[in-house]
């Protein structure tokens, strides 16, 4: 097995990561066509879970892997992923799915509206553009941002 490139990259497998992303796109979507609240609370635990036990060893990600074992043409190849780059995505994902479920809860009028918007941005993370990745990167890179370059 490969060594991680640095102490906060890990390999995993491409399928494990893929089967998190769509899953919890899915999950979103049912919420938003099903409107069961309860879904919408499962993503959350899921995000929760996620940003706490890092990558390596998220809920979906272990499941698969545990799964694969045994189902050996599910393996794939390893690829690096930047576990703070991730912990932060899985915890913007929180914050988002956890305002969703006090909307829900709350009965605000526009809630699903909001679910909508989740579903739409899980979807984009799940086809392999993640904003929340995205956002860590720009912020610590101080290359991609206007924001980042302007001079004091």
């Amino acid at each position: 097995m490969n060594k991680p490139l640095k102490s906060k990259d890990v390999f995993i497998s491409i399928n494990s990561f893929r089967f998190c992303r769509y899953t919890m796109s899915i999950l979103v979507w049912l919420c938003f066509f099903l409107r069961l609240n309860e879904i919408m609370a499962v993503v959350f635990f899921l995000f929760i879970a996620s940003a706490i036990l890092t990558v390596k060893n998220a809920p979906l990600i272990r499941f698969y892997d545990m799964v694969s074992k045994y189902l050996k043409f599910l393996k794939g190849k390893e690829t690096v992923l930047q576990t703070d780059s991730i912990r932060f995505a899985h915890i913007l994902g929180a914050v988002f799915s956890g305002i969703c479920l006090v909307l829900l809860y709350t009965r605000v009028s526009f809630a699903w509206n909001l679910i909508l918007v989740f579903a739409i941005l899980k979807s984009i993370s799940a086809v392999g553009f993640c904003p929340g990745e995205k956002i860590y990167r720009c912020i610590n890179s101080n290359n991609c941002c206007k924001l980042t370059r302007l001079k004091k």
